[in-house]
C-alpha cells in the first residue's frame, strides 16, 4: 500500500490537485522498509505520468478555450519561456506550483508530445534522485 500511495501522491502533485510527494517520500525514507529504488521509480513514474495529463489538459484545452495571459503575470513569463526554449523548457516542469503551469502550457502551444515526455522526465528523475540522494546522506 506504501508504494502505491506515494505513486498517487507524485501523481497528484504534477497535476492540478494538490500534493505533498516530497514529504511522503522522506517519511518513507526515514521509516526505511523498501528500497531507494523503489521509492525512486513510484514517485518519479507517478509525477510524470501527472504531469503527462497536465500537458495533455493543456493540449485539448487549446481548442475549446483560450488562455487570456494579460490575466496572470506568472502565466505570461512562462508563456515567454516556452516560446522561447520550446520542449527544453520541461525541464523546469519539477518547480513547485510552477512546474504545472509549464506542462499545462507547453501542451496548450502543441509542444511536441514526444520531445516533452522526456524532459519532463529527465527533470523529474533529478529532483527525486537529488532528493533521495540528500536525505539517505543526512539519515
Amino acid at each position: 500500500m506504501g508504494l502505491w500511495l506515494l505513486f498517487f501522491s507524485s501523481f497528484t502533485s504534477a497535476t492540478i490537485l494538490p500534493g505533498s510527494s516530497e514529504i511522503l517520500l522522506t517519511a518513507m525514507l526515514v521509516e526505511g522498509s523498501w528500497s531507494y529504488w523503489q521509492l525512486f521509480v513510484m514517485a518519479t513514474s507517478g509525477n510524470v505520468l501527472g504531469s503527462i495529463l497536465t500537458f495533455y489538459m493543456g493540449y485539448f484545452i487549446h481548442a475549446k478555450k483560450p488562455i487570456d495571459f494579460s490575466v496572470n503575470k506568472h502565466y505570461q513569463r512562462v508563456h515567454d519561456v516556452i516560446q522561447r526554449w520550446g520542449w527544453s523548457s520541461l525541464l523546469f516542469s519539477w518547480l513547485p506550483i510552477i512546474g504545472d503551469i509549464f506542462c499545462l502550457l507547453a501542451g496548450w502551444l502543441r509542444v511536441n508530445p514526444l520531445l516533452a515526455f522526456i524532459a519532463i522526465t529527465f527533470g523529474k528523475s533529478i529532483r527525486y534522485a537529488i532528493l533521495i540522494w540528500f536525505m539517505s546522506a543526512v539519515s
